[in-house]
């Protein structure tokens, strides 16, 4: 090769790099703006990112003092209740050989509206039924696909099916029920109990009330949000399009803020004298450890029983859904299954044995 020809095709080599260059970056713009684009357009993509993250798996980890009991938990699954919506199944724990149940649970599973599944809260279900409740664990239709109030809506046929099947499901109470949910699913109990004990709500949402409010012993709410103007001050960016996306999922308006939904699903609004007692916790980093604290204030205000369980960040720093986390935070999630079902006997007239025996870190509450 003629040394006068080196430069040259030095110069081509670096032409051709550049050119690569500038095409990976002009595609990269091209796939951010796409993005860009498809976020101001549908929640779908934004949705479709979270369920792929992996960053509503359930919490599936069964910790000795839950799986040594293995025995005592007898399970019915994925049982359909008749509904106009998909996702449309339940599972029952009960206890093996017992033959009344202290109280029946109906929980409603986390996942932002968007995801998760009744599965997730297997290791809790058992921990319940090993001290004498049932568990209705129900599965609801998601969004985007389905929007509001389906959720509220499945809540109350669930309810309605085990009520007209007791025949077959004896193992269940129906005079002592305990509503309850954690993340999504403590928004979506929170708001179907103060379905049954405000008219107003029933009013603005135009539905029925489904269940004596008498008959409901207690509502057990664990890191969920309960306020949307809450939202409004939110700095982290991140947090800003998550809380933006899936409002527009599952409100279905992009403006869902305006929307009368908005205002529905702020059950701090809607709390009266008729509210059952409640337990209500949250982790204090990443969570809405405020709206919890503030759903506790209104309780009490209105003069209802309400046992709260917040951390300081100064003593232990706690994720959302910490209480169903027993591989990385296994004292507080015990604490706090322990405090419940303290609360639970209390709601409905039982004191329990274990009490007495309890370390005082096992009796911790706060806030």
């Amino acid at each position: 090769m003629n040394r006068k020809d080196i430069p040259a095709r030095k110069k081509n080599i670096r032409k051709r790099i550049f050119k690569v260059i500038l095409c990976i970056f002009l595609a990269a713009l091209v796939a951010l703006g796409g993005i860009l684009l498809s976020l101001q357009l549908s929640p779908r993509a934004f949705v479709g990112f979270l369920r792929h993250s992996g960053a509503f798996t359930g919490k599936s980890y069964i910790p000795s003092f839950i799986a040594d009991k293995a025995d005592m938990v007898s399970v019915i699954q994925n049982i359909s209740y008749p509904s106009n919506y998909e996702s449309n199944t339940l599972d029952i724990y009960y206890p093996s050989n017992a033959s009344a149940v202290k109280a029946t649970v109906f929980w409603m599973h986390g996942g932002g509206f968007i995801s998760g599944d009744k599965n997730d809260i297997r290791p809790f279900a058992m921990g319940l039924v090993q001290n004498g409740y049932a568990v209705v664990s129900i599965n609801y239709a998601l969004a985007p696909e389905t929007r509001y109030p389906a959720p509220i809506t499945q809540l109350g046929e669930a309810y309605q099916f085990i009520i007209h099947n007791l025949q077959k499901y004896p193992q269940l109470s129906s005079d002592k029920l305990i509503f309850g949910g954690d993340s999504a699913g403590a928004q979506i109990a929170s708001q179907f109990v103060a379905l049954q004990s405000s008219k107003s709500l029933r009013d603005k949402m135009g539905l029925k009330q489904t269940i004596e409010p008498q008959k409901i012993k207690a509502a057990v709410l664990y890191c969920g949000p309960y306020d949307l103007k809450g939202f409004d001050n939110v700095e982290d960016d991140f947090m800003k399009l998550f809380v933006q996306q899936i409002g527009w999922a599952y409100l279905g308006q992009k403006s869902w803020r305006e929307t009368d939904a908005a205002s529905q699903v702020s059950t701090v609004a809607f709390i009266t004298k008729d509210y059952p007692a409640a337990f209500i916790t949250d982790g204090n980093s990443g969570s809405f450890e405020i709206q919890g604290k503030e759903m506790a204030k209104v309780l009490k205000q209105n003069g209802v029983a309400v046992q709260g369980l917040f951390y300081p960040a100064s003593e232990v720093v706690l994720p959302h859904e910490y209480q169903f986390d027993y591989l990385n935070y296994g004292e507080q999630a015990r604490t706090c299954l322990e405090q419940t079902l303290d609360f639970l006997n209390a709601s409905i007239g039982q004191s329990s044995a274990k009490q007495a025996d309890r370390s005082p870190a096992l009796q911790r509450t706060g806030g």
